[in-house]
Order: structure tokens, then C-alpha cells, then sequence
């Protein structure tokens, strides 16, 4: 379980890391989500709650500082970064078949 979880939290800090240095989404990193998973060997429930605690920390250290306005605003990194977080995550959940 321990192991488990420190593979689980691995995975979200290299999602974190994808959203956070490069707002704009590749078509390759939903792929290198998916290889990253199986290096790991986590289970669609660990992606899920790696997934939940990411977005917990991007909004601590994101949310927190930056205006309402800036968030807004499809332009700004911050927004971009947000968005790329979004459509990592639906699919990474699609890849696992845990959407429709």
C-alpha cells in the first residue's frame, strides 16, 4: 500500500509538472499519462485519487494567488494551465474507461 501510494503521488507530480512548465496540451502527453501509468503499474482507482490530489495542490499554489479575472481569461497561462489540466485528466479517466 505504501508503495502503492508513492507511486500514485510520482504521478501526479509528473502531471503536475506537465501542466505547470508547459500550459499548452501536446497530443503525445495523454500517451505518456497512460505509459507513465503502466511504468508505475497503478490501477485506474490510484490514477483517479493521483488525479484528485493534483488538482488539490495546482489549486493551493495557483488558485490562491492568482485574480478571478486572470482565470477568465482563456489567455492567460494560469487559465491555460488549468485547461490543460482538465483535459489531461478526462483522459487519463477516458484511457481507464471510467467516462462515457
Amino acid at each position: 500500500d505504501d508503495f502503492e501510494a508513492m507511486c500514485a503521488e510520482v504521478y501526479g507530480k509528473y502531471l503536475l509538472g506537465m501542466v505547470k512548465y508547459n500550459p499548452m496540451p501536446k497530443t503525445s502527453e495523454p500517451k505518456e499519462l497512460g505509459k507513465l501509468k503502466t511504468a508505475l503499474g497503478l490501477n485506474n482507482l490510484l490514477v483517479g485519487e493521483a488525479h484528485a490530489a493534483a488538482a488539490q495542490e495546482w489549486y493551493r499554489t495557483t488558485c490562491y494567488f492568482t485574480p478571478e479575472e486572470d482565470l477568465d481569461d482563456p489567455e492567460h497561462p494560469d487559465r491555460q494551465a488549468m485547461d490543460k489540466f482538465l483535459f489531461l485528466t478526462e483522459r487519463a479517466l477516458k484511457q481507464g474507461d471510467e467516462t462515457n
